[in-house]
């Protein structure tokens, strides 16, 4: 390893060590304790940005109130499932644990460039902030403060790319909602409607149905939970020799066509006349879009591969796009099919690699 390797390792070794599932206080702290050195020299504010009342929040590091380059990441991770995760390991060039690719590496790598961004005077604005892996809290929070403050030129975020640089994203949708059946005997299950049976379906007619929305991606519809079994007051009972009467659901919807709200009621009243069963409660959770900007393709295939997001899921780097605009890219380390998975690991080869690409895009389109 080189030095900005090594520099880069230390850090993440660091941040991996400290769990940040259920809060990223700690992580918070760290990363201020370790600012400190530039503060000064560079002039650099550091804010925090409160979000809720549990003590979490943003931080927001800048050396200008009119940033061209804006920079964020998360520092929550998805949940820790055993101690090994916060102990940091390094094996055949790589460094195991939780964070360790999504997404503390490239938190790693870019407080590991913050000195060469601030010897070159650039306006910049960094955001570490929280939430990410959840509800978006963080992300909401700061554009809604910042809309009308800031116009950067380029906006980079981390994604586990395998050093592609991804430039687009789909639609989001989180809804829950319950199915309505009819209970009978298992045995003469044809005069009842399982409703378990039919909260399936409806996830394949909705995923069916709003591909027709479709442009160049590929919508998919998850049924990500679902409680159901005979419905009796306030319980839901579980009987093998019962045909279930509900289905509680939740569903994630990945979605690239322009479908709206409206359209996701059009098509569940439609089930329903279709099939006789019934959907109520539905509650949408959230609705967030999409982010396509094929026009920037070109230019950025001058420093890497360009993935247009086709397969890609929802980043909230959308919202960024549609409230401050500029060039919105996204790029991190590999093997992106680590990501969250239990013994989650980043190559320390690519952590070098997206270094070098991250610092040639900002140098060349705001340095």
């Amino acid at each position: 390893m080189n030095n900005k390797t090594d520099t880069i390792v230390t850090i993440l070794t660091q941040l991996v060590s400290i769990r940040t599932d259920k809060t990223e206080v700690e992580a918070m702290k760290w990363i201020e304790n370790y600012i400190k050195q530039y503060t000064e020299k560079y002039d650099l504010s550091v804010t925090r940005q409160d979000i809720d009342d549990q003590w979490r929040y943003n931080l927001i590091v800048s050396n200008t109130k009119k940033p061209k380059l804006l920079l964020w990441w998360h520092l929550d991770t998805v949940p820790v499932v055993n101690e090994q995760q916060l102990q940091p390991t390094i094996q055949e060039g790589k460094l195991y644990g939780r964070g360790a690719l999504d997404m503390k590496s490239w938190v790693a790598v870019m407080i590991a460039m913050l000195p060469a961004l601030l010897e070159k005077e650039i306006p910049m604005m960094m955001l570490f902030y929280c939430d990410e892996e959840y509800n978006f809290l963080g992300m909401k929070k700061f554009v809604k403060e910042y809309q009308w403050m800031i116009e950067p030129d380029l906006v980079i975020i981390p994604e586990w790319t395998n050093q592609s640089i991804l430039i687009g994203s789909r639609w989001i949708v989180e809804f829950t909602c319950s199915v309505g059946g009819q209970s009978a005997h298992a045995a003469r299950k044809h005069l009842g409607r399982n409703a378990i049976e039919w909260a399936v379906a409806l996830g394949a007619f909705l995923e069916k149905e709003l591909q027709k929305y479709d442009e160049s991606f590929t919508t998919t519809v998850n049924l990500g939970g679902l409680q159901g079994g005979l419905k009796r007051g306030d319980s839901i009972i579980q009987k093998a020799n019962v045909v279930p009467n509900i289905a509680n659901c939740i569903y994630d919807i990945r979605l690239g066509g322009k479908a709206k709200e409206k359209d996701l009621w059009m098509l569940i009243d439609q089930f329903c006349t279709q099939t006789g069963y019934t959907v109520n409660n539905v509650s949408i959770n959230f609705w967030l879009g999409s982010l396509i900007q094929d026009e920037i393709s070109r230019y950025y295939q001058q420093f890497s591969s360009v993935d247009t997001g086709t397969n890609s899921g929802y980043s909230d780097i959308q919202m960024i796009n549609e409230t401050l605009g500029g060039d919105c890219l996204q790029i991190g380390p590999s093997p992106r099919e680590q990501a969250h998975q239990v013994g989650e690991y980043v190559s320390i080869d690519s952590l070098q690699k997206t270094y070098d690409i991250i610092r040639e895009v900002i140098m060349k389109k705001v340095g």
